[in-house]
């Protein structure tokens, strides 16, 4: 049982500090884990859950800040909080891949529980990542609380699955959100009469863009009539068969295998 919260010392990209699993070792959190300019932090195979009587107002990852750090090989899950993991504090150039991250629950306002939330974040990538299971929230937001400031932006969100989450969508751009892409994502089963990709409140020229996905158990991969919010076409609904019952989310549908985590 454990609450994590440090100002980091600071790596460089010649000497990374690097916090990861023995190998065949599981380490777990159970609690809170926050870290504060994490310039070339690498978290490897660490996972984090929830520890009960954990304030909901608590963030259970929050990575503030830092730059050049990454987070992969992780398990997050169980959270009750506002996201499982929050991407905040003027972070740039992270990188978030290869990580599952499941089961929040619902504990604040309406769609305001999310796995991943990037907010004053510049310049990261989120990648081949497994996430499902969010019902009061969505698995990526990618926003801000205002519309006065030039953030999220230029992050790229590719080859991950998302699946039911119903917070109302499996990602949503809102407020200061702009130049964010996503691609080559599955995206399955947000709330019902949804699309997989909303947006709120965004800036005419927001420029976020969503090509080349492909969307399922939902009224459409991108929702339209905003301009902040670009269809850069490609996307299709189209069935994965996603293997939810074996616990795996592997497509068997050919089509969607060069899409979601597990795409080459």
């Amino acid at each position: 049982m454990e609450t994590i919260d440090f100002k980091a010392a600071k790596g460089s990209p010649n000497a990374p500090i690097t916090l990861m699993a023995y190998p065949g070792e599981r380490p777990v959190i159970r609690g809170l884990l926050w870290l504060s300019g994490a310039d070339y932090w690498a978290l490897d195979g660490i996972s984090v859950t929830w520890l009960d009587g954990t304030s909901s107002s608590n963030h259970m990852v929050k990575m503030s800040g830092g730059t050049g750090w990454s987070i992969r090989n992780c398990e997050f899950w169980g959270a009750h909080s506002y996201a499982e993991l929050l991407i905040s504090g003027g972070a740039t150039s992270f990188y978030v891949g290869y990580n599952t991250m499941h089961d929040t629950y619902p504990s604040n306002a309406t769609n305001q529980d999310h796995l991943i939330y990037a907010n004053n974040a510049i310049g990261g990538v989120i990648e081949h990542n497994l996430l499902y299971n969010s019902p009061n929230g969505r698995a990526i937001k990618v926003g801000s609380t205002s519309s006065n400031v030039d953030y999220p932006r230029s992050i790229t969100i590719r080859y991950n699955t998302l699946y039911n989450n119903m917070g109302p969508s499996n990602i949503q751009f809102s407020y200061g959100a702009n130049n964010n892409e996503a691609y080559s994502n599955i995206f399955q089963k947000p709330a019902a009469g949804q699309y997989n990709t909303t947006s709120s409140n965004l800036a005419a020229l927001a420029a976020n863009t969503v090509f080349n996905n492909i969307g399922w158990d939902s009224v459409g991969v991108v929702e339209p009539g905003d301009p902040g919010l670009l269809d850069g076409g490609g996307n299709r609904q189209l069935d994965p068969q996603l293997d939810i019952a074996g616990g795996t989310y592997i497509p068997q549908s050919t089509d969607a295998q060069s899409y979601g985590h597990l795409a080459p």
